[in-house]
């Protein structure tokens, strides 16, 4: 990984400016993506969690949008950024597992999908992107845990964003040296 530091941040400047000017009538979200033991060596295991990160956007399309390859719905279709992470020591107690399995490695995205405009103004569609969910990004994935869960994906923790992109904190991983910029997933 030949970037440096000032390199590295400049990459996460750039990614929180995409957030930004993708966040009209979207909604941010946090999302941290938990793995079982996967076989393999580190770039092995980062395929996987790639994959499988690729999957569970693709299954949120289908749940968000109406017509996949309609460019009238293309400005519907959920984002994600993100990369592989690894765990940090914390004040509050973790389970063990976090450091032991994949050598701590897990995912984390930031997603923007379309605000549920269930009893929007007639006209809104025409300027908003459209979500054909019925509930929160957080309440879906609880809902459908089971059907985003793979072999190796077994949890899925959604939390909204508040206050700012959270790209810095997001791609820690990648702006302390320890992944490449080729291990950054852009979703669309």
């Amino acid at each position: 990984f030949n970037l440096n530091r000032n390199e590295r941040e400049g990459y996460i400047a750039g990614y929180s400016a995409m957030i930004e000017e993708n966040m009209f009538g979207r909604v941010p979200h946090y999302i941290n993506f938990m793995f079982h033991s996967i076989p393999g060596s580190r770039k092995t295991k980062l395929e996987v969690m790639k994959r499988d990160v690729t999957r569970a956007h693709g299954l949120l399309m289908r749940s968000t949008i109406h017509k996949l390859d309609s460019t009238n719905w293309q400005a519907s279709r959920p984002i994600f950024i993100g990369c592989p992470d690894l765990p940090v020591i914390k004040r509050q107690k973790q389970h063990v597992r976090n450091f032991m399995v994949n050598d701590g490695l897990h995912f984390n995205a930031i997603s923007l999908t379309p605000a549920i405009h269930g009893n929007a103004q007639p006209l809104t569609h025409l300027f908003l992107p459209r979500s054909r969910l019925k509930v929160s990004l957080e309440e879906h994935f609880r809902l459908k845990q089971q059907m985003y869960q793979t072999e190796h994906l077994y949890r899925i923790h959604v939390t909204p964003i508040t206050d700012g992109t959270m790209a810095d904190y997001t791609l820690k991983t990648f702006k302390n040296g320890h992944v490449s910029p080729d291990d950054i997933l852009v979703l669309n």
